[in-house]
């Protein structure tokens, strides 16, 4: 009995399992018009699209406010990505050409935006509690 609560009482002092913040800083706005629309991926599901909300949790900031870390709160430990795109005319869509270039600011988490192609989940990935703290430098084309 004594061996039982002597691991029970490890595993809760290691913080096993334990849930996280993660604190997400973005850089690079060219202006403060319209709004900025943060998706942390929870798993891959669609990645980089942000219409499944049970891979995904979104949050929407206005541009001006864009200065102020975001904050997810009780994040369990595991593997996730985020996408971030800076809606200048806040109509909620990625504005684009007839070529499929964003006319708005996009960015991923690692900053490892492919230029001719979308990018891919592994290109965003971060582990967490590892990455409590990201950052993402938006690119606009």
């Amino acid at each position: 009995m004594r061996y039982h609560l002597t691991l029970a009482a490890l595993a809760v002092s290691t913080g096993i399992a334990s849930a996280g913040d993660l604190s997400l800083s973005i850089d690079g706005l060219r202006n403060r018009q319209g709004n900025v629309s943060i998706c942390l991926f929870l798993r891959q599901g669609r990645f980089p699209d942000c219409a499944d909300p049970s891979s995904t949790v979104r949050r929407t900031v206005p541009a001006k406010a864009a200065g102020t870390p975001i904050l997810f709160r009780d994040l369990p430990p595991g593997t996730y990505a985020v996408t971030v795109l800076h809606d200048e005319d806040a109509d909620g869509a990625l504005d684009s050409n007839l070529l499929g270039i964003p006319r708005e600011g996009i960015g991923i988490t690692n900053n490892r935006l492919p230029r001719f192609s979308a990018p891919t989940y592994a290109d965003a990935a971060f582990d967490l509690p590892a990455g409590r703290r990201q950052s993402v430098t938006l690119v606009y084309w």
